[in-house]
């Protein structure tokens, strides 16, 4: 019996063991599963297609322009510029209104008299001469009269003067105001050029890149075939296309708005196929103090604001006489005919006096506010004048900083170009991982939208500081 009872024993050992034993490998296989010899599992992956460029309106090939020509079309056609032309356009009308004061003033006036005598009780006389004085209908012409009147301006202590001279300093301020509103179209204008034109630049790199990752995938896939390859590679290589067709369309994208955003500030359809030219030319250096020197000569806002501050002037001086006599010259023609035939005539010529005495403060009220006007152009001229210098230091120091990046970006794509071709050449002789080549392509394409990045710094910098300086070009 008790030989029985080991035996059983024995056997339930044996099975407790092997089933011990098969949940340990078990639970080692899916925490930690065995690694299948090289070139022995294909692994699954899904490709992923590249997809097509974007088109607003019609399959167009575009039309390279320049960054100049995209300006001369901006300034014909950009609504920005209306609002400025309409400010000359007023400044002008009222500077012929305000003239009108010192020019002489001459009126007609004239008058016709019918008269209906009222027929009733009278003697017979009257109604005799009524009957015989009547027309047809009974109606019976009193009289005609005209006049003839002049008035000239002599002298009002320059009141009028001052006002004139008012008027034609804010039309000159206007004037240039237009050309400051010219020249901020033009380097909005520039800056989305060259945004649009980096943005196209980018999704070059990117195209390449697309092309570099798909090399890499075949590559791959050939070293899996042939054997010594991984799967993680080929799974690798896939991902980082895959990230690199994201990437394309993110640039294209980008260079789309960048377009459209061109368009807009050109003041033409958003459909219009637009393009860089293949080179952009770069601005010889310029004498820092000569530009520093030309911005406080050809500022359209500083002339702008130089005018703004005459016209408060003669604001003040017009406000300060508001109140004084002013004497004229009057003359007057006065001709008038009767019904009885008679006919009278009249010259009259001499000089007028007015004089507000007591306007209610109405004139002192007008000196307050002149004065206000005059400090107020004052500060901001003052203001003005440090912003210039604050423009024109910080658009020089952009572009010296974006000169600097440019060499630097370049020797650095020709390293990452190089490292690249090292760590390909190392995978394709299995003496390297193809973390390595992965690692390469993205140091290259990095080095390569730097230097897209810095070249265009430097064309938007240029801009910025022909801006600053007033450059017209």
């Amino acid at each position: 019996m008790s030989a029985r009872i080991s035996s059983l024993a024995h056997c339930a050992f044996v099975v407790t063991s092997l089933f011990v034993v098969c949940s340990t490998k078990a639970i080692a296989q899916a925490v930690d599963p065995p690694v299948p010899p090289a070139g022995t599992v294909q692994p699954h992956v899904t490709p992923v297609a590249s997809p097509p460029d974007i088109k607003i309106g019609a399959d167009i090939t575009p039309i390279a322009i320049t960054a100049a020509e995209a300006g001369r079309i901006a300034l014909q056609k950009s609504p920005a510029l209306r609002l400025a032309r309409a400010s000359l356009l007023g400044a002008h009308g009222n500077t012929i209104a305000v003239n009108s004061g010192l020019l002489p003033a001459i009126g007609l006036s004239a008058s016709a008299l019918l008269t209906d005598p009222i027929r009733g009780s009278g003697s017979t006389s009257n109604s005799s001469t009524n009957s015989a004085r009547s027309s047809s209908n009974g109606s019976v012409l009193g009289s005609l009269s005209g006049s003839l009147s002049l008035t000239q301006l002599l002298f009002d202590f320059g009141h009028t003067v001052a006002l004139v001279r008012q008027a034609a300093a804010l039309e000159t301020a206007a004037s240039h105001g237009l050309s400051r509103a010219q020249q901020d179209v033009v380097y909005q204008t520039s800056a989305a050029y060259y945004l649009f034109s980096q943005n196209t630049g980018l999704v070059t790199v990117q195209e390449a890149n697309v092309k570099d990752r798909q090399a890499q995938l075949d590559l791959a896939r050939a070293r899996l075939e042939a054997g010594p390859g991984e799967p993680a590679d080929l799974l690798a290589a896939q991902t980082n296309l895959a990230e690199a067709i994201q990437q394309l369309v993110l640039a294209r994208n980008a260079a789309l708005a960048a377009r459209i955003s061109l368009a807009l500030t050109m003041g033409i359809d958003a459909r219009t196929p637009i393009a860089c030219t293949a080179s952009l030319d770069n601005d010889p250096p310029v004498d820092f103090a000569a530009i520093y020197a030309k911005a406080y000569t050809a500022r359209p806002d500083l002339l702008q604001s130089l005018q703004q501050l005459r016209a408060a002037g003669y604001e003040l001086k017009a406000a300060q006489t508001n109140n004084s006599p002013s004497i004229g010259l009057v003359g007057s023609f006065n001709t008038a005919a009767s019904s009885d035939s008679s006919t009278s005539q009249s010259a009259v010529i001499g000089i007028g006096l007015t004089w507000a005495i007591f306007d209610g403060y109405y004139s002192r009220g007008r000196r307050i506010s002149a004065q206000a006007d005059l400090d107020i152009a004052n500060a901001n001229l003052a203001q003005l004048q440090l912003s210039i210098g604050s423009d024109v230091a910080t658009a020089w120091t952009a572009l010296e900083f974006a000169r600097q990046r440019v060499p630097i970006t370049q020797s650095e794509v020709k390293n990452a170009a190089e490292s690249l071709r090292i760590a390909s050449g190392r995978f394709k002789a299995g003496a390297g991982p193809f973390l390595a080549v992965t690692d390469a392509e993205a140091s290259l394409v990095t080095a390569q939208q730097a230097v897209v990045t810095a070249t265009t710094a430097v064309y938007t910098a240029q801009a910025a500081l022909r801006h600053a300086a007033g450059d017209s070009k």
